[in-house]
């Protein structure tokens, strides 16, 4: 598939970061006609980006692109710990990130960087899921 698009920025790992990377999806949805898909890319780039700030706890660089059919989002950050689904019980407020990542995307998965570091990734259609 050809890339049509595409963004990229980095924040420092700071609560306010992800709110900051959730406008940043939403900007580039909208200025390229996909406003349907705003309200779930902005919950997996949250649940991405609070995944970076709250294990990694390195900065993080948020990529968004288009393709024919599809977006990815992309989350790289400096740690080599590879998230897992949590097994949260029903009054935890946290443990769910990945799950409703898997929900909203078509696919999702991690990648190690070569130069230390992982990219957490998730793949949503364009034209429904």
């Amino acid at each position: 598939m050809t890339v049509r698009w595409t963004g990229e920025a980095t924040w420092p790992a700071a609560p306010e970061s992800v709110a900051m990377a959730r406008d940043f999806v939403a900007a580039h949805l909208l200025t390229n006609l996909l406003p349907d898909l705003v309200d779930d890319a902005r919950l997996v780039a949250s649940e991405l980006a609070t995944n970076a700030v709250r294990h990694a706890g390195t900065a993080f660089t948020l990529s968004v692109d288009g393709r024919d059919g599809s977006i990815t989002l992309r989350v790289r950050d400096g740690s080599r710990s590879l998230p897992s689904f949590g097994s949260p019980g029903i009054l935890s407020t946290s443990g769910r990130g990945l799950m409703l990542v898997s929900a909203l995307s078509v696919a999702w998965g991690v990648s190690l960087e070569g130069g230390g570091g992982k990219s957490v990734w998730a793949r949503m259609g364009t034209h429904g899921r």
